[in-house]
């Protein structure tokens, strides 16, 4: 319980991975993910910034990358009163082009879209996250970015379908020149 209170996840997958009890309490009744939550709305009330990166990603891209979605929501949910950036300007990839891109995460896509995120800022070749979403022809994900996203120039039917259609002849263009 010390490793999740002081936050050495390392420490607590090596417990977990031998078997460790999670559902142990201790003699408060409080499990380990009681005192990771704890320590982590503590941090917040004391004013840490959520959007704080060192180089190594903000807290909410990390949650959303090892697909901790209460976590996510946590943070998102104190976003007005920490500032937290949630484009990540300066990464290499939005927590939103990452989310499309990595697939499986529609919950953290509204949750970012809620909190403000932009669907039109591009990856470094200029792709969407609406183009990813429809490479993986994930249409729920298509049709919650639609609406937010600006029309592609190259997109002639701008509607649900023509993106979808226009993304997947991108990527088998993208995918013909690479294994030529």
């Amino acid at each position: 319980m010390v490793s999740a209170w002081s936050g050495d996840v390392a420490a607590v997958k090596y417990f977990l991975d031998r078997g460790s009890d999670v559902m142990k309490a201790d003699d408060r009744g409080q499990t380990v993910l009681h005192h990771a939550v704890a320590a982590a709305e503590f941090l917040l009330s004391k004013g840490v910034p959520v959007d704080i990166d060192y180089g190594r990603r903000t807290p909410a891209y990390l949650a959303a990358e090892n697909e901790q979605d209460k976590t996510l929501k946590i943070l998102l949910d104190h976003h007005a009163n920490a500032g937290a950036d949630v484009n990540c300007k300066g990464c290499a990839m939005t927590p939103l082009l990452f989310a499309t891109w990595r697939g499986g995460y529609t919950n953290y896509i509204q949750f970012l879209l809620k909190a403000g995120a932009d669907p039109n800022i591009p990856d470094d070749l200029g792709r969407l996250p609406i183009e990813f979403a429809a490479v993986r022809d994930c249409k729920e994900e298509v049709e919650m970015l639609f609406p937010l996203t600006s029309p592609i120039p190259n997109v002639r039917n701008w509607s649900i379908e023509g993106v979808i259609s226009y993304a997947k002849i991108e990527e088998k263009k993208a995918n013909g020149a690479k294994a030529r």
